[in-house]
């Protein structure tokens, strides 16, 4: 008997090619973002969160770039949403006067997060421009401190991580199958 999640990806033997210019090209991404991420914040929680994001953003972009949420506008405008909610919910979950009459300063920062990653999916489904990492993105941004140069690296970088896919297509090939 053979179990499903331990066989070997079929595609490989067909696309080995592939399956290392596609990975090498996300540890060369990765790296130039977690090199900048690192060197404009001192935060370790967003820099994590914001580097986790767009790696899971390369991994789409690049190890499955047949997919409708690999698309540049939809990764683009997903971060744009994300980071406009994210930071529209820290501004609210540190307006102490409006928390401290009813709710404990811990407890406020947990449900503006709850309602960033929410509000951050809702917009993405009624704009068409699904990408998941950017809801994580939305999450750090409110239980972290940020810095605005963050935010724009973390920009900066989808747009490279979508122009990237689009110039290099002809050479992706989606290296998962059924």
């Amino acid at each position: 008997m053979k179990l499903k999640f331990l066989s070997f990806n079929e595609l490989y033997r067909e696309h080995k090619r592939a399956f290392w210019f596609q990975s090498i090209v996300a540890i060369l991404i990765t790296l130039g973002v977690v090199f900048t991420l690192g060197g404009v914040t001192s935060s370790t929680i967003l820099s994590a969160i914001g580097a986790s994001s767009l790696a899971a953003s390369t991994f789409i972009a690049f190890g499955l770039p047949d997919s409708p949420v690999a698309k540049a506008q939809r990764m683009i405008g997903s971060y744009v949403i994300g980071i406009l909610v994210g930071v529209f919910f820290y501004w609210i979950s540190n307006d102490t006067y409006a928390w401290t009459h009813w709710m404990t300063v811990i407890t406020h920062k947990e449900i503006c997060s709850g309602l960033a990653v929410g509000l951050t999916m809702l917009i993405m489904f009624l704009l068409d421009l699904e990408h998941p990492p950017a809801a994580g993105l939305s999450l750090g941004i409110v239980i972290d401190e940020w810095n605005w140069w963050v935010l724009i690296v973390v920009l900066l970088s989808i747009v490279i991580i979508a122009l990237l896919r689009v110039l290099m297509r002809p050479w992706l090939h989606m290296l998962m199958g059924n």
